[in-house]
């Protein structure tokens, strides 16, 4: 505060001497002003002395006034006049007519050949009505005007009386430059401030060197007087090293007296320094810079204790090292509570190691059973049963799939928060990982009227480096949340390359956390295969469950997918079968089986994989491609004001939330901690009533492309392709795809299937339209099996099944898969027709 107040101090003084300067300078401007009016009124007055009235009353003012002889001698006399007076450009004898009061000129310095030369008898050049030139004539007062200006130039006028004969008036006009007339006026007052600046400045400046030179010298005494009134214990040592002055706090620390330690060699009293910290602290001694260091110092008696000392170095007035102060603090107390702390540290690490292990055993132990109950309870839904047996095992079911994705959930989520998740960039194909998520969730929406839609630019390549598990895991838990709060209506994915630099400034500044192991493995593992028993059935939507084989007979297309759904649910029956036994290791075994069975359904490539386990994965590989992914639904939505609360763990909208629809509220926390970790950002959309929109992006590595599927978009070109459903957003995906492999869409509805002019037809298959789609059927002539592709959804039973597989060439479940469809029309349309086969 007090160096605030100085410096504040000189500025107002610097401010002041500038203001008295410049109030001495105005007053040097007026003063000279003043003294200059005074001069030029003794002259004006003198030079109008200078002509008789006996020479004026010979002037008429005419031009007949050019031949007199005392119009020359007045010339002449006006001319020696303007020349003994350097600053005045002119003089001018003017006459007011006394009829007229008109002012002429009677004759002026000016040479006959001047362009400013007036002749007698020449009007008054300006206005005769001007204040000055009418106070002279009125009063006889010399006048000044000091802004006079025409065609020729700028200057100033004194206009002085002339005694003159008779009734007449006439008046005299001197004519001054005004440049040199203010250059003098500013020279006086420059001068004028000039003084004041250099004395007042000169007085600042003797009380800044008297008070600079005060604080140089720096009183000992008094540094003494305060370190003494110190608790911390201090010294002064100077630059030989030998303490000068210790105080109380010192003694106190040291157990020394004062006798004891001054005129020692302070270092001399440290034990057990390092060699290269004396080097350091002599050079920062011999370069006077402030230095901090750790000793050991020994109090009297032997006793040693940690200690950390600062010296500061005090200069003198001619800016050399006349001491040091030296501050010691003891650190005993300090190094014990970091010991204390460390350990406390490492017992808390030890807790978060044993309770990871604790929920990774837990999770796998309880996930173990689960899978049993889970895996049983959908094996009896396929057995005949009665209504009520059929609500308890479908509770069962439920209960079951809930609470396996709950142990789930806590597991990702303790991981994330623990920074113990590792990211493995590995080729997935995007359309399936995509497809492959919504076939996980689409059993979930039984006995809902939902429509499952996706859409991906085909900017996109086919095949992207990234953690395709994790990546599957936020699309699962996003459509699960869609599903769950939307009773009818649609949920619909897409993928779009997002623009260049999207979101940079929200990437992790930091490389995501890791960890290497089976945990990681096994958590992995367990989110994407934590709902086995929704694979298996829509694994048995897509094929029919155990009439696959009858498909894949029947059919002169047969996928290599149906075969795989037949392993896949034979794999689900063993895993429940050896959960159902005694022996627990047995029941792991079957479920890894279950698992990567169900994985060969979900993902096309998932033999190839296996085929190449020992291949090594490629890294991702950040700041490639960023793809944004969008997950939408027409559910109830959610208010603004609730939005911000949504990516809060263990929180639900409203206190109702988990008892009517379920759920922790962990699944949208894991999702915004996977996006960041892949380089992306997630964000809501929503309006109540209206639907819910998540979007978010990942950052991924490009990979190989697949031209198969090309060359069978090829074989599609030019062909008409029928496309018959009631919803308008699958209508418009059929569309869509079929449209991007070349293909010529035919809108059609039911009643109009009969007529010609397509090639092969896609229809839809909903519950509300299977009694008319029955009538149509009845009808041979206008039913065309052969060349028709049927769409069932999971609301589709067994029985429904059998009885629609007759009537179309094959059937596709929904979801619907894009390339699937695509592959079977290109197989199919130009396969020969045989005749149509109806119930």
């Amino acid at each position: 505060m007090p160096a605030f107040s100085n410096r504040t101090n000189f500025r107002l003084a610097i401010i002041a001497v500038i203001f008295a300067g410049m109030l001495a300078g105005i007053w040097g401007w007026h003063d000279a002003h003043r003294r200059r009016l005074a001069a030029v009124d003794g002259d004006a007055m003198r030079c109008a002395l200078a002509i008789y009235p006996g020479e004026l009353s010979q002037l008429t003012a005419t031009h007949a006034d050019e031949n007199t002889a005392a119009y020359g001698q007045i010339k002449r006399r006006l001319t020696k006049l303007n020349d003994a007076h350097p600053h005045v450009q002119r003089i001018r004898l003017f006459r007011q007519n006394p009829e007229t009061g008109a002012l002429v000129c009677l004759a002026d310095s000016e040479p006959a050949d001047s362009p400013r030369a007036l002749r007698p008898g020449d009007p008054f050049p300006g206005q005769i009505n001007a204040a000055d030139v009418l106070t002279t004539l009125r009063t006889g007062r010399i006048t000044f005007n000091e802004k006079q200006a025409d065609s020729t130039g700028r200057w100033m006028s004194v206009y002085a009386p002339v005694e003159s004969p008779g009734d007449t008036r006439d008046i005299m006009r001197l004519d001054a430059e005004p440049g040199i007339w203010h250059a003098a006026l500013l020279e006086e007052a420059v001068m004028r401030a000039l003084y004041v600046w250099l004395l007042l400045g000169a007085l600042v400046a003797t009380y800044v060197l008297v008070r600079r030179r005060a604080r140089r010298k720096f009183p000992i005494h008094k540094l003494n007087v305060d370190m003494e009134q110190s608790a911390t214990p201090m010294m002064l040592v100077s630059a030989g090293g030998i303490m000068e002055y210790v105080n109380q706090g010192l003694c106190a620390l040291s157990r020394f007296d004062r006798e004891e330690l001054i005129g020692q060699v302070w270092i001399g009293k440290s034990r057990a320094m390092p060699r290269a910290n004396v080097i350091k602290v002599g050079h920062f001694a011999l370069e006077g810079k402030t230095w901090t260091e750790d000793f050991e110092l020994e109090r009297k008696g032997g006793e040693r204790y940690p200690a950390k000392v600062t010296s500061i170095p005090v200069r003198d007035a001619d800016g050399g090292i006349a001491a040091y102060i030296t501050v010691i603090v003891d650190m005993t107390e300090t190094q014990r509570r970091t010991r204390e702390l460390h350990l406390a540290k490492e017992r808390a690490e030890t807790a978060d190691r044993a309770k990871s292990v604790f929920l990774a055993t837990m999770s796998h132990e309880v996930r173990t059973p689960l899978n049993g109950i889970v895996g049983f309870s959908d094996l009896l839904l396929d057995t005949e049963l009665t209504r009520e047996q059929r609500e308890y095992v479908l509770a069962i079911h439920t209960s079951g799939e809930t609470l396996m994705q709950l142990t789930s959930d806590i597991l990702d989520y303790s991981r994330i928060e623990s920074g113990r998740v590792e990211l493995t960039g590995a080729p997935c194909e995007l359309r399936d990982l995509i497809e492959d998520a919504l076939d996980m969730v689409a059993s979930r929406a039984a006995g809902k009227t939902l429509q499952f839609l996706h859409d991906i630019d085909p900017a996109l390549p086919e095949y992207i480096i990234a953690d395709g598990g994790r990546l599957r895991q936020v699309l699962v838990n996003l459509l699960d949340n869609a599903i769950k709060f939307t009773r009818s209506g649609e949920v619909e994915v897409s993928a779009r390359v997002a623009p260049p630099g999207a979101q940079d400034s929200d990437l992790p500044s930091e490389p995501p956390p890791s960890v290497a192991g089976a945990d990681d493995d096994a958590a992995t593992a367990a989110t994407v295969a934590g709902a086995v028993n929704a694979d298996a059935t829509n694994a048995a939507t897509v094929a029919g469950g155990a009439d696959a084989a009858t498909d894949a007979a029947t059919t002169d297309a047969a996928d290599a997918n149906a075969v795989a759904t037949n392993a896949a649910t034979d794999a689900v029956t063993n895993a429940a079968a050896a959960t159902a036994a005694t022996n627990a290791d047995a029941a792991d075994t079957a479920n890894v089986a279950a698992a990567a069975a169900t994985n060969a359904v979900t993902d096309a490539d998932a033999a190839n994989a296996a085929a190449n386990a020992d291949a090594a994965k490629p890294a991702i590989q950040t700041g490639t491609l960023m793809i944004g992914f969008t997950v939408r639904d027409t559910g109830i939505g959610i208010a603004p004001e609730d939005q911000t609360r949504l990516f809060q763990p263990f929180v639900q909208l409203d206190s109702s939330s988990s008892r009517r629809y379920g759920g922790v509220g962990l699944g949208l926390v894991i999702s915004r901690d996977l996006v960041r970790l892949m380089g992306g950002r997630i964000n809501v959309t929503s309006e109540p009533g209206k639907g819910t929109l998540f979007s978010f992006t990942v950052r991924c590595a490009v990979g190989k492309d697949n031209s198969a599927a090309s060359a069978a978009r090829q074989r599609l070109a030019g062909k008409r392709i029928a496309v018959i459903s009631t919803h308008p957003g699958l209508r418009r995906e059929l569309e869509r795809e079929l449209a991007r492999a070349g293909a010529t869409v035919i809108p059609l509805q039911l009643s109009r299937l009969g007529e010609a002019g397509w090639d092969m037809a896609i229809v839809d298959c909903p519950p509300a339209i299977l009694p008319g789609l029955r009538e149509r059927m009845a009808s041979p002539g206008r039913w065309h099996a052969a060349r028709m592709i049927g769409l069932i959804g999971v609301e589709i039973d067994g029985q429904q099944r059998k009885l629609l597989r007759p009537c179309f060439r094959m059937l596709l479940g929904k979801p619907l898969r894009h390339r699937m469809l695509i592959d079977q029309l290109s197989k199919n349309i130009d396969a020969p027709v045989p005749p149509a086969q109806l119930p």
